[in-house]
């Protein structure tokens, strides 16, 4: 993990001189599979975002990430509307919302608790049956 981190930081770092936009990238450590010790020593290494993509797993960590001092939790998957109450209470951000539907679901559950839930838009550009994401000739109304 110490090795990998310090190889992406570089990366990053090179990548922002060269395009002259330090401090613009911002990673996320997708914590898909991995088990929480460990994403507590990528924490103590400064990662600050932690990402899974499967309710039920991000469910069972939950609240070891709810005790990660100054990190934020996103949902990078695809989500359904009926997991969406699961959720709502602990992530920072939903990054994959495909559907008007969808899209209500989580304002109608974050309304609930009082809450403006941040979430980005998933879009399929390529029209790909096998990939998540609205066409993108429903973004504008999803929008």
């Amino acid at each position: 993990i110490d090795d990998n981190y310090k190889r992406i930081l570089f990366n990053i770092r090179e990548a922002e001189e060269k395009y002259r936009k330090s401090g613009g990238v911002s990673l996320i450590a997708v914590t898909k599979t991995v088990d929480p010790a460990a994403v507590n020593h990528a924490v103590s290494l400064g990662i600050r975002l932690l990402g899974e993509n499967r309710v039920q797993e991000y469910i069972s960590k939950k609240d070891f990430y709810v005790s990660v001092r100054g990190c934020c939790d996103l949902f990078t998957g695809h989500l359904q509307t009926n997991k969406v109450k699961y959720i709502i209470d602990s992530v920072s951000m939903i990054q994959s919302v495909d559907s008007i539907k969808l899209a209500e679901e989580i304002d109608r559950h974050a309304g609930r608790i009082g809450r403006c839930q941040d979430i980005l838009i998933e879009v399929n550009i390529g029209g790909e049956k096998s990939k998540s994401g609205i066409a993108a000739s429903g973004l504008e109304e999803l929008v």
